[in-house]
């Protein structure tokens, strides 16, 4: 039996897959697994055991009439007009998920919510319930390629002690912090502090790190810090490390703090404790920690949030109160 999924997206919707692909693999009788997806997100699935190959678009026309007749169920995961038109061409049976564009709609622009808060790893699940296939209450998966591991050693003291993550990338700038809250939270975690980005958080990384660390000619000050228990320390990941190389930095930390990105999906696959801080999206929409314990953080008291089910350059409304107001009430011990 051949089973193809489809799904391109953002690596964090590729990581919440994983448990419909785990789900297939181990319930169906026999199946071979295919996965269909864009070539940048193909790096995210080759290691992972459950499939038996992994495509990308331009690989997979370049040889449709084989796979026309070759699936009997594909799992259309985008739902999008060019999803539709590969599986116009494949005569199995398929499963697509039911879209909730307009529902986002609705919430952002009229604040009417007709969502029913449904994880998007559920979402995926709940394609194959049509085969009475259900998932298995695990968390995602996420396999790492040995060359991609990142030994404690490569990171300098204190770090190699224990160290808190504090991935700093958004989609938008509406779902991120501002530089001097991301520092409020670097303080109040008061323990070392890997941040983790691409290189165009790079800048704030830098300004984080700088933020915390400690000068020769401030040496008088030390005691002071030390009398008030201040602690943190930064060390600017952002721009260092590709996105396997900073899952497995995730992997080895004790917990995670995060904006609403595909970090979450990473914290998820390995358990570890998530403090998530949304600013113009919300849980609804579907993306949250999965099977591990998380603390949310968002300004419910809003009127005007969820303002976009993406997010914007900076507040339409210019006040930015979803982030600007949040209250950070947290230990990490």
């Amino acid at each position: 039996m051949d089973v193809l999924i489809i799904l391109s997206g953002a690596p964090g919707n590729i990581i919440f897959s994983t448990p419909l692909i785990r789900c297939l693999k181990t319930r169906l009788e026999n199946p071979r697994i295919s996965f269909l997806t864009s070539e940048e997100n193909k790096y995210l699935l080759q290691d992972n055991p459950y499939l038996d190959k992994v495509y990308d678009f331009s690989d997979f026309r370049k040889h449709r009439k084989q796979h026309s007749n070759r699936f009997t169920y594909v799992f259309d995961l985008d739902a999008d007009l060019r999803s539709r038109l590969v599986t116009a061409f494949i005569s199995g049976t398929v499963f697509r998920i039911q879209k909730r564009t307009w529902k986002k709609w609705l919430l952002t622009r009229l604040k009417i919510n007709q969502m029913i808060p449904t994880h998007i790893a559920d979402q995926y699940l709940q394609t194959a319930s049509r085969l009475n296939l259900s998932g298995d209450g695990l968390r995602p998966d996420f396999f790492i390629p040995y060359k991609d591991e990142v030994p404690t050693e490569w990171l300098r003291e204190p770090f190699r002690k224990g160290y808190i993550v504090f991935c700093i990338s958004a989609q938008h700038a509406t779902r991120r912090l501002p530089l001097s809250r991301m520092i409020e939270v670097c303080d109040r975690i008061n323990k070392p502090v890997v941040i983790l980005g691409s290189s165009a958080d790079a800048d704030d990384g830098a300004q984080l790190e700088k933020f915390f660390t400690r000068r020769e000619e401030h040496a008088d000050l030390e005691n002071t810090l030390l009398a008030l228990n201040k602690k943190t320390v930064v060390y600017n990941g952002c721009g260092k490390f590709n996105f396997n190389q900073q899952a497995s930095i995730i992997k080895q930390s004790r917990y995670v703090f995060t904006f609403d990105n595909d970090f979450i999906a990473v914290a998820s696959a390995f358990g570890k404790e998530t403090f998530a801080m949304y600013g113009n999206t919300v849980l609804d929409f579907g993306s949250y920690p999965y099977h591990t314990r998380f603390t949310i953080f968002e300004n419910n008291r809003l009127s005007c949030r969820p303002c976009s089910a993406k997010g914007y350059g900076k507040c339409p409304l210019k006040h930015f109160r979803c982030m600007n107001d949040l209250m950070f009430d947290f230990y990490v011990g």
